[in-house]
């Protein structure tokens, strides 16, 4: 395993220029590309650099390609590079790299990398090859993505704590997340979204969680959030905004499940083209480590964070979202 490498940037935002710590949303990577068949890749991927050109993955195939790129953002030609992308999941996984780094993704020949071509400074270098993803087998769809040279990529033992593992993935370079969107046909007017969250640790922690519908609803939507384990029951009609916070004190060494959901109103069965439900989950962490600096609001207001002082700031840790169809709807293109 050779050292962490910073010369290659694989972003975690289309504002990503390499500099550390990104402050963006380091949820969608436009260098992780989740995409039906390219002609050239090569060339396709180049000329689109400053677009995020991904498109939702089908729930019901085994067979998504997922094409990656990568620039030199280093002074001197770099060649031998290659890309790793590995699938994590739940918050606990986050945190135990010598986990879900058993969970990587294969090219059709059963490559568990794809190379990237010699790089002189400032060049975009596009994988030699596609990787897969089985959308139909499990339900792990936030994706890590590693540049770097050598059999194998640098990857941390563990992470103690969610801030080291936001700091980690926001303060490298070489690494970009992508949470994949997913596409899914929900022919009743009623849709649910499972999440599951962990506490790890010996103390309670407070999770903060950002709910956010998109689409021309109809008149009487409604969508909400629920953790039965935790006493969490919110709902908010569409009409009074797309987006709502809410917060819950999770116990220690605790799982649960988080459900998301959406209902179109009264005697409408179709989603609206580009409907979609998406969660965006932070944590608090302490206003003394360095991942500190990139707090967020996530939607809470002055009073609400107050509240939160004494366990620290709020610190985005990414999303999960899911574009809704309806049969006979060709569905939504990112």
């Amino acid at each position: 395993m050779v050292a962490p490498d910073t010369s290659c940037l694989m972003r975690n935002g289309l504002d990503d220029t390499g500099a550390v710590p990104y402050r963006g949303h380091a949820c969608y990577s436009p260098d992780i590309v989740p995409r039906g068949h390219i002609d050239d890749p090569q060339k396709s991927l180049i000329d689109t650099w400053n677009r995020d050109v991904s498109e939702p993955v089908e729930l019901g195939s085994r067979m998504n390609r997922v094409y990656v790129r990568a620039r030199n953002i280093g002074s001197a030609t770099r060649s031998g590079y290659r890309v790793w992308l590995f699938r994590t999941g739940n918050t606990s996984l986050w945190l135990q790299p010598n986990e879900w780094r058993k969970n990587p993704l294969f090219t059709a020949a059963g490559a568990s990398s794809v190379s990237l071509p010699p790089l002189g400074p400032g060049a975009i270098g596009v994988g030699a090859d596609h990787f897969f993803l089985n959308a139909e087998d499990s339900d792990l769809f936030c994706l890590v993505g590693i540049v770097g040279q050598g059999p194998s990529p640098w990857i941390p033992d563990s992470f103690p704590d969610f801030a080291d593992y936001v700091q980690w993935i926001r303060g490298s370079p070489s690494v970009g997340l992508r949470n994949v969107v997913v596409a899914r046909d929900y022919p009743e007017r009623t849709v649910e979204r499972a999440d599951r969250f962990d506490n790890p640790y010996e103390t309670s922690r407070t999770l903060v969680l950002r709910i956010r519908i998109t689409g021309a609803l109809p008149p009487g939507s409604t969508f909400g959030v629920q953790c039965s384990r935790q006493g969490l029951d919110e709902t908010w009609p569409a009409s009074d905004g797309a987006e709502h916070t809410v917060t819950v004190v999770w116990p220690p060494r605790s799982a649960g499940d988080v459900i998301t959901w959406a209902t179109l109103g009264s005697g409408v069965r179709t989603w609206p083209p580009g409907a979609s439900l998406e969660t965006i989950p932070g944590v608090a962490v302490s206003a003394d480590h360095p991942a500190a600096a990139l707090a967020t609001s996530l939607g809470l207001g002055r009073a609400e964070l107050d509240d939160l002082r004494d366990e620290g700031v709020i610190v985005a840790l990414g999303g999960c979202k899911t574009v809704l169809t309806s049969s006979g709807d060709d569905g939504y293109q990112s």
